[in-house]
């Protein structure tokens, strides 16, 4: 049963709720602009068709030269044709009737175009009231109003392609501010909207949903992500610098194709990069923080790989099976227990420049106990770095190529 909260207690959540009230609505301005800049660049693309009465008049009076021009040929030139001069004039005056209907293929088309104008021009007005008014739900202090907008802003990208980059952009905005659910005072229906907001922004990065965000730039740096279940998502880039994840994170068969950022991000419980995990661009955890288990089963990082100054201080790092295939850096990392069993190094691992002694460091990197090593395959041509003199106890087990 959930304590109820006191006076004071009350009074914080009200304050923090306007306070993230006001920093979305500052949001909600900053989109609106994005938004207007937006129409305007795609003003360019919308129909603008020559004066009607010139064209129109343009088209009868080619219809008349034209039949001159057939009058004259089949007079003059075709034999026998001037001797039945009425039957060659109504020859010719067909193609005056030709012309005739081309004007009015013309006119239909006209009205065709415009007609399609005037509804893309009544869809990007409706589409634009929906996404104010959802944007604006999600300032609300009501936790069903900032549910309902969040769902709106859902409904938004799901009918409309081209607005599902500004309706992600609103839901990560929202996810950036300010939150910390463990916190004791955190306010327990907001951790229900942010959990919805995560939920619907995976659901739509994973290619079988019907309003799948293609190539999507997702920006979460800073935020607060609770329970994070991203497994199977496809992005063009995941930046998550200095985010807090707060409950497992799961990015089991993700695939970035180009940069995955977790820089400076916090794991609070296990962090899990499984089952052929796929970084195309550079993946950056430099600074991370890993309190729980850090697992990377099978990942394969086609772009080079930075753990610098990283903190795996939970029960476990596992990279079984990991394919590296540029440079690793874990220079200044700090590993409990790590492994690299049947890993595979294509452009070597690199520890870091500073020689200590091995009981507690691997040049700048700390372990508790030597890495696995068993079955891991390195290149002859980019060996580890290991410090000056060392020999790794379990070295043998290396498998060079």
């Amino acid at each position: 049963m959930t304590k109820p909260k006191n006076g004071v207690e009350e009074q914080r959540s009200r304050v923090s709720r306007r306070e993230r009230s006001k920093l979305f609505s500052s949001l909600l301005g900053h989109w609106s602009k994005e938004e207007s800049k937006r129409q305007e660049n795609d003003e360019p693309l919308a129909y603008f068709p020559k004066p009607f009465v010139r064209a129109y008049v343009g088209l009868l009076f080619a219809g008349v030269v034209a039949s001159v021009v057939a009058y004259a040929v089949l007079v003059y030139l075709v034999p026998g044709m001037d001797k039945d001069r009425a039957d060659t004039l109504r020859t010719a005056l067909l193609v005056v009737g030709g012309s005739g209907a081309v004007a009015a293929l013309y006119a239909s088309y006209r009205k065709q175009r415009t007609d399609e104008h005037i509804y893309i021009r009544d869809q990007d007005k409706l589409f634009t009231e929906r996404y104010n008014a959802a944007a604006g739900q999600l300032g609300s202090e009501a936790t069903t109003i900032r549910l309902a907008g969040v769902y709106a802003l859902a409904r938004i990208a799901d009918d409309s392609k081209r607005d599902r980059p500004t309706s992600l952009s609103v839901l990560c905005a929202y996810l950036r501010l300010p939150y910390d659910p463990d916190d004791s005072n955190a306010d327990v229906c907001e951790r229900q909207v942010r959990i919805t907001a995560q939920a619907i922004i995976a659901e739509r990065l994973r290619s079988h949903h019907p309003g799948f965000w293609m190539k999507a730039e997702v920006n979460l740096r800073g935020a607060c992500l609770i329970d994070a279940g991203f497994e199977g998502i496809e992005a063009s880039s995941f930046d998550a610098t200095g985010a807090t994840f707060s409950g497992p994170a799961r990015f089991d068969t993700a695939k970035f194709s180009h940069n995955a950022l977790f820089g400076d991000a916090e794991f609070r419980d296990d962090a899990w990069f499984v089952n052929k995990v796929t970084f195309g661009g550079v993946a950056k955890f430099d600074g991370a923080r890993f309190k729980g288990r850090a697992m990377f089963h099978s990942a394969t990082f086609d772009g080079s790989v930075s753990f610098c100054k990283a903190k795996f201080k939970g029960k476990i790092a596992k990279f079984l099976g990991v394919t590296f295939n540029e440079t690793v850096q874990f220079s200044g990392a700090e590993l409990d227990h790590a492994g690299f069993e049947l890993a595979e190094f294509f452009k070597g691992v690199d520890f870091g420049d500073h020689t200590t002694e091995f009981d507690e460091r691997i040049n700048d990197a700390t372990f508790d106990e030597p890495p696995g090593l068993f079955m891991t395959k390195c290149s002859e041509k980019y060996p580890p770095r290991w410090p000056v003199g060392y020999t790794h106890p379990n070295q043998d087990w290396i498998v060079w190529f």
